[in-house]
């Protein structure tokens, strides 16, 4: 007898014949019509945590009520006159030990504090300062560390940059602070005590003097003297979010970036922050941090902008970052928030579309799972020659219960769509020992005929062919024969042996870097860098190259900060191209 497996580490939310094992959908309001901010609290005092939206299309400000950690809610609107609603943050503003709300419309140019009478059943609202034309984020925190909470917010061309509002006895009145940090834009910001004095500080990204930057400001006591300190410079970020992401109690910054999905951790000599680039291709602005799988380390879910799919990177130690798939395709995803809204200790995930669609729970099943399977290519990226290539990956599977399984483990190719491609059974009859793990090498033969194109490898563990319980992914991409057109910013790599191959070492690199291509057999290669206006910028080699293992080095001592790109090229056969980031 075959057991089916619950999926431990991730799962692919189709709408074919997946099992929807890890993540289960479900829909908590079917018309949500663009919830722009997605938030959490206990809003009626009774210990369950309730969902706060601020909804731009229908200008509502409401809260859903949780009404047995089963994410059963009933919702209850606050405001439906809030002309383009965009912003709610829970905080208790006058120490009555309910909850209230701090909202912001893009319209209406205000930000209206809503008091909580008691259970969430009646508010009185009041509204907070001028009017702001160009206001774009809130957030109540206590900058002067006086026990109230106060009033963040960022207002870009009026007043321009931070302003802070100073919640005097408990909301009985306000006063309002002006930040002049010389800031043209402020895409963000986080609060967070970045040097562990006890005083809270902000962590930026935007435009300082229309440069592109992300920054911390120390708070050096009251909320009103400030330190200004760089992280990162040609940086344009829309989101940052600060956590501690390494376990050694000090604050890494992640950002979403026009290029990339980046974190920056530790000062440099340069006053700079080391940066670690682990998504490189572009992220929506909509990225989380959180504890998935409830192992004590801050995990980052994003969604990816060219096709817009739900992504998290499992921390498994410094730096070791593990890609879990969750949905293949969102239609105008909008906001996310992962918040544990079952009382289990697993966040779900929570997800609103830009225009009409359905507010949704995925709810994390990570507890109720007895067995798991990750697969590993071994190489990235992964991408089909034109004649067929060879796909390489480790699998690995668990069995947590203390009998013994046997299962049957296959593959399939499936468009980002979902639809599939191609399915071949890899290893049948797989028996997995009582709480033990089995890990393996796999080759699987992709042939010729496969489209050009992107699709996901899939390794599922169930019954074959379509009794799927358990899976996990990886992206791959099918190369055009030669003489096609590779235009663009494609990154070509071959993940058979004896492909050609490109890598930067180190990258990111502050002057100097080595640029490595191995070539199969002898070619006409050149290789060449770069800058991001497609201005060419080096010529590392052009000409003759015998096979092997070639090394050279790029000199970018008289070049400025910023993003470049490398790309060797063998005429009528392939390009690759790698990114690389220059920082002083």
């Amino acid at each position: 007898m075959k057991y089916l497996l619950f999926l431990a580490l991730s799962l692919l939310c189709l709408s074919s014949s997946f099992a929807q094992t890890m993540w289960y959908e479900h829909v908590i309001r079917p018309d949500d019509d663009g919830a722009a901010d997605i938030q959490r609290a206990d809003i009626n005092n009774d210990g369950r945590m309730d969902l706060l939206i601020a909804s731009r299309n229908d200008d509502r400000i409401a809260w859903f009520e949780n009404l047995d950690n089963q994410l059963t809610f009933v919702e209850h609107v606050v405001d439906d006159d809030f002309d383009d609603a965009r912003r709610v943050r829970p905080a208790d503003f006058n120490g009555d030990g309910h909850i209230d709300l701090i909202t912001q419309a893009q319209f209406d140019h205000e930000f209206r504090l809503f008091w909580n009478l008691g259970d969430g059943a009646a508010w009185d609202m009041e509204v907070i300062g001028p009017e702001f034309p160009s206001a774009t984020e809130v957030e109540p925190v206590d900058l002067d560390n006086d026990g109230d909470i106060d009033i963040l917010i960022t207002e870009d061309w009026t007043l321009g940059g931070l302003i802070w509002h100073e919640n005097i006895d408990q909301g009985s009145s306000w006063v309002m602070h002006q930040f002049d940090w010389g800031m043209t834009r402020i895409s963000d910001f986080e609060v967070a005590d970045m040097d562990d004095d006890g005083d809270l500080d902000i962590v930026t990204c935007g435009a300082v003097n229309w440069d592109d930057e992300i920054n911390w400001f120390e708070n050096l006591g009251g909320g009103l003297d400030w330190t200004h300190h760089p992280i990162a410079y040609g940086a344009d970020a829309d989101q940052v979010r600060v956590g501690d992401l390494t376990g050694d109690g000090t604050p890494s910054v992640a950002a979403a970036t026009d290029d990339y999905l980046a974190i920056w951790h530790g000062q440099l000599l340069n006053g700079l922050w080391e940066l670690f680039i682990v998504e490189d291709y572009e992220v929506l602005p909509y990225i989380s941090l959180a504890d998935m799988d409830a192992d004590g380390d801050l995990d980052l879910s994003y969604i990816y902008h060219d096709i817009p799919r739900r992504a998290w990177l499992e921390n498994r130690g410094t730096w070791n970052l593990r890609k879990h798939q969750i949905c293949y395709q969102i239609s105008w995803p909008d906001r996310q928030g992962t918040f544990d809204l079952t009382g289990d200790g697993y966040p779900e995930f929570v997800e609103s579309r830009r225009w009409d669609g359905p507010l949704v729970v995925r709810e994390n099943n990570l507890p109720n799972v007895d067995f798991a399977v990750s697969v590993t290519p071994k190489q990235l990226p992964v991408n089909i020659r034109p004649n067929g290539s060879n796909l390489v990956f480790h699998w690995s599977a668990w069995n947590r219960t203390a009998d013994g399984a046997s299962v049957d483990l296959w593959g399939e190719i499936r468009f980002t769509s979902g639809e599939l491609v191609r399915a071949f059974n890899v290893h049948p009859d797989l028996f997995l020992p009582a709480g033990q793990q089995r890990v393996e090498v796999r080759r699987q033969y992709v042939p010729y005929n496969l489209p050009t194109g992107e699709f996901y490898f899939i390794a599922n563990l169930g019954t074959w062919p379509d009794q799927v319980v358990a899976a996990d992914t990886f992206d791959v991409t099918k190369l055009p024969r030669p003489g096609a057109d590779l235009a663009g910013d494609d990154e070509f790599a071959v993940l058979a042996d004896g492909d050609m191959s490109l890598d930067c070492t180190p990258n990111p690199f502050n002057a100097m870097t080595t640029v490595r291509v191995a070539l199969p057999e002898a070619a006409e290669l050149r290789v060449a860098v770069y800058n991001v206006n497609g201005q060419q910028v080096a010529e590392l080699v052009n000409g003759s190259v015998s096979a092997g293992l070639h090394a050279y080095t790029f000199d970018a001592t008289h070049l400025a900060s910023g993003l470049y790109f490398v790309r060797a090229t063998v005429p009528g056969q392939l390009n690759l191209t790698r990114k690389l980031m220059l920082v002083r």
